[in-house]
């Protein structure tokens, strides 16, 4: 918000950040998007719009995709505490542990190719300030 000039520009950071973190504590470990908060925030207030979102990329659409990135990155964090050991001592568990396993990271492997290739699209600028943060929370 300390980028945002404008008493309008001010308020829909607002209504944004409050969109977001609704949309995040509503699906906790499902990932949103700028369409989903737009909606939210024409529902709720009547703007802004995901178009007007869109159109300003610099501060709108920026500050929905890093709260996306860490939304999305503290759900795989807490994911990861979730996980049982492999219990050894039964085959058959082993196994449905094992395909279950599989099945999570053919799911994983989706989604890393879904956000390689969304931050395709991003500026370099941007892209690099995603990674950098993904770093200092991991």
């Amino acid at each position: 918000m300390t980028n945002s000039e404008g008493v309008a520009r001010i308020k829909s950071m607002q209504r944004i950040r409050t969109a977001c973190d609704s949309l995040e504590k509503a699906g906790s470990q499902e990932q949103y998007t700028i369409a989903d908060v737009g909606r939210y925030c024409e529902q709720r207030w009547g703007g802004p719009k995901a178009q007007s979102i869109r159109n300003s990329p610099a501060v709108l659409a920026r500050y929905i995709r890093l709260r996306i990135a860490e939304h999305m990155l503290a759900c795989s964090e807490s994911m990861r505490s979730d996980v049982e050991p492999l219990d050894l001592s039964d085959a058959n568990k082993a196994q449905e542990q094992y395909l279950l396993a599989l099945g999570e990271i053919e799911k994983l492997e989706r989604d890393i190719a879904r956000y390689r290739a969304r931050i395709d699209g991003y500026r370099d600028d941007v892209a690099e300030e995603l990674v950098e943060i993904s770093k200092k929370q991991a």
